[in-house]
């Protein structure tokens, strides 16, 4: 066990920063997530038809489960290697169409 030198208790607390860091993201692909359900999917479906998203009324409903469940994993810790290759897909589709047009690059 290896002890870091800025540590002035002794203790390990390497294991908690992914824990801080799955919280976070977790709770804003949920919250994301949720606001695409929560108005109906209807709304976000024309956002991707204007984007021209192939199959939008499926892509909105898969976009907005996706975010969600896969937020509450994180959160929870469920299979994480596995959870964010999902979400990982959809923010590159995300970054890759809606954000070049717009022009907010990160």
């Amino acid at each position: 066990m290896t002890i870091a030198a800025y540590s002035t208790t002794k203790k390990n607390y390497t294991q908690w920063a992914p824990f801080f860091l799955r919280l976070v993201i977790g709770f804003g692909f949920i919250v994301h997530g949720w606001a695409k359900l929560s108005n109906g999917p209807a709304g976000f479906e024309k956002l991707l038809t204007q984007l021209n998203i192939p199959f939008p009324y499926l892509s909105a409903w898969i976009t907005s489960l996706i975010e969600l469940l896969g937020g509450f994993a994180l959160i929870l810790g469920f299979f994480v290697s596995l959870t964010t290759v999902p979400l990982i897909i959809i923010m590159l589709v995300t970054m890759f169409t809606a954000q070049f047009d717009f022009g907010t690059v990160p």
